[in-house]
Order: C-alpha cells, then structure tokens, then sequence
C-alpha cells in the first residue's frame, strides 16, 4: 500500500428510485422484468457514452472517467487533472446524468 497514490476527483452516486417497486411488481407481472433490464441497460449504456478522456499540451490522451454498477446503483468517478476546470466537469457530469432521466 505504500505505492498509492490519491487524486482529486468528482463522483457521483445515482440510485434508481422506485426499483424496489419495479422488483415486486415483476413477480406478478412478467413484463417488468424487460422493464428492468431496459432501465439498467440504457442507465448502463449512457453512463459509458459520457466517458470522457483528457488530453494535456503536448501529453497522451489518458481516460479520467469510470463508472461502476451494482443493482441499482451506479458510482461514476472523474478524475480531475492538474489545472483541469472543475466548474466544467461539473456541467458535464450534471449534463450526462439529466440525459439518463
């Protein structure tokens, strides 16, 4: 553990509100299990369009976004490069989460 290393970063933790309702339902109703698989697939998907990637002057294009999921949770994490401006991952982070709605 002497080797790590810790950043600045921006995350985000989205919740599906209503899942639980979503679950009972299906055990009446088969139909809402495609529902569920539509709701994590398309939250799923949209959250790895937004991966975003950061190219410093004269630098490698290094990848600064990640997002896990489990359920219905997912946890997405940007990190914030040196000199990076916050205000507008901030915006983007926001932009990308309004869309998933």
């Amino acid at each position: 553990m002497e080797n790590e290393t810790y950043s600045r970063a921006l995350v985000t933790y989205v919740d599906i509100l209503g899942f639980s309702d979503l679950i009972n339902k299906s055990r009446t109703d088969a139909s809402q299990v495609e529902r569920i698989a539509q709701v994590l697939a398309t939250l799923k998907q949209r959250s790895s369009d937004w991966s975003r990637i950061h190219r410093a002057l004269g630098a490698e294009i290094e990848k600064i976004f990640s997002s896990l999921d489990f359920s219905d949770h997912i946890v997405r994490c940007t990190r914030i490069s040196e000199g990076a401006n916050v205000s507008d991952l901030i915006d983007s982070d926001l932009f990308s989460l309004v869309i998933c709605n």
